[in-house]
């Protein structure tokens, strides 16, 4: 140990906080290592996700019954119930809830269309209007 911090701290209480931090890097390196397997998991989860809520209505005209079930019991909290007539309305799922009224709040966006061209676009001249060049790599 260096001759200065000997006269700060004994060598034994030196080596009990080292190992102390090491034990914490060490930690901090394995969380770090979790978090990235679980980031890249999620990345797969999400993506699957979009594309089953961008073509549930295709999932869902020609999945089989099972798939049509998982699909309800995924948005609906109960079972639907047909009372012979009509079908009960069931309680949608918290997390449906929270899709349904992110996809009400993005109805009130409209889509912008940008500039019209005549407005962003330069007068172009007419052909003949322009200025002469030579060509003159073929000679003339």
């Amino acid at each position: 140990m260096d001759k200065l911090l000997e006269e700060v701290i004994d060598n034994e209480t030196y080596k009990k906080h080292n190992e102390n931090i090491d034990f914490e890097i060490n930690n901090k390196k394995q969380k770090l290592i979790n978090i990235s397997d679980y980031q890249k998991d999620l990345a797969k989860h999400i993506e699957f996700g979009l594309k089953l809520i961008q073509n549930l209505d295709t999932f869902f005209i020609q999945g089989d019954i099972q798939i049509k079930n998982k699909l309800l019991s995924s948005i609906l909290d109960e079972k639907m119930e047909f009372d012979g007539v009509k079908y009960r309305t069931p309680k949608f799922k918290e997390s449906f809830g929270y899709i349904y009224k992110k996809i009400n709040e993005l109805q009130h966006y409209e889509n912008k269309t940008g500039d019209k061209i005549s407005d962003v676009s330069r007068l172009v001249l007419e052909m003949g209007l322009e200025p002469i060049r030579t060509l003159l790599f073929i000679g003339f």
